[in-house]
């Protein structure tokens, strides 16, 4: 099931502006974008295991999220992209001025 968030973003005084929110992990893509660096990181080189393990206990999840994307530098264009997502993004642009924001 795709559920899709489109909402009013407040401008000065008015809402005069449609924004339209979509996940990345799981909507966009079939997979989540953590996990992904995750893998390619230990594919590459075991050591990032305690390295992966260390950022995520001493600095939390957004760290580790930070680290793995820097280190990963994954190609996106490889991962699998949800064809129905992109299909919506593109006609919600047509008919709306807003932008699309990836969360």
């Amino acid at each position: 099931m795709l559920r899709f968030s489109s909402c009013e973003v407040p401008i000065g005084d008015k809402m005069t502006s449609q924004s339209l929110f979509v996940d990345l992990d799981h909507s966009l893509l079939k997979t989540d974008y953590l996990h992904e660096c995750i893998i390619t990181l230990v594919t590459r080189s075991l050591i990032y295991l305690p390295k992966l393990f260390w950022v995520c206990i001493s600095s939390g999840r957004v760290a580790l999220k930070q680290y793995a994307h820097e280190q990963a530098n994954l190609d996106i264009t490889t991962l699998p992209i949800n064809s129905q997502v992109v299909d919506f993004i593109s006609k919600w642009r047509l008919v709306n001025s807003g932008k699309v924001y990836l969360i």
